[in-house]
């Protein structure tokens, strides 16, 4: 997960309504799901860290800048009003989680095996938390090809394009079209750790 920089609050109130502060957040982390790191043009969530409700609710956090980021319909509805002890997970605003996680060519994600083994137990629930961890949900269609519907199986796109771009970078290392094409792909599809 790429670790992001919220930054301070833009305005010294909480905010009521809480969705007020996408604008701000979409300016500051860009239109991409916190945790997945997918593009996210439509339907991208103000994700409270701490559930604002629920057996598990922080309802005095619900407008608090400190407890935002954005996520995308499934990691937000996968993590949900679950409980979140900060001590126990690595936080993209508070943590080196760039380097906390492994990303492979199969579209899992795992935390990476250089980790201290007190950090092991909190990458992996942080993965457990968003549902990043899950395993490929094959979806085919009627001619029998693979549709990428999940988070994994687009993991996999991406890592295959993304291979397809080194390569066009590395024969073409002064081509300024291609690298400037490259980069664009990154942006539009996301996806920063792969």
């Amino acid at each position: 997960m790429r670790p992001v920089r919220r930054g301070a609050a833009p305005q010294p109130n909480d905010f009521a309504p809480y969705r007020d502060a996408q604008r701000y957040l979409v300016s500051r982390l860009g239109l991409y799901c916190s945790y997945c790191e997918r593009w996210i043009a439509t339907q991208l969530a103000v994700e409270h860290i701490q559930p604002k409700d629920g057996p598990h609710g922080h309802p005095y956090l619900i407008g608090r800048w400190e407890n935002f980021l954005l996520a995308c319909v499934n990691c937000n509805s996968t993590k949900g009003d679950k409980n979140v002890v900060l001590a126990n997970v690595l936080l993209l605003d508070r943590d080196n989680t760039f380097a906390a996680f492994s990303y492979l060519p199969d579209g899992t994600v795992q935390p990476a095996a250089t980790l201290a083994t007190a950090l092991m137990g909190k990458a992996s629930d942080t993965l457990a938390l968003t549902g990043l961890d899950k395993k490929i949900s094959v979806a085919l269609d009627e001619n029998g090809k693979q549709v990428a519907l999940d988070r994994v199986s687009q993991r996999m796109e991406v890592w295959a394009i993304a291979v397809d771009a080194k390569s066009s970078v590395d024969t073409n290392p002064g081509n300024v079209a291609v690298k400037c094409s490259v980069i664009t792909m990154a942006q539009r599809s996301g996806f920063f750790s792969i």
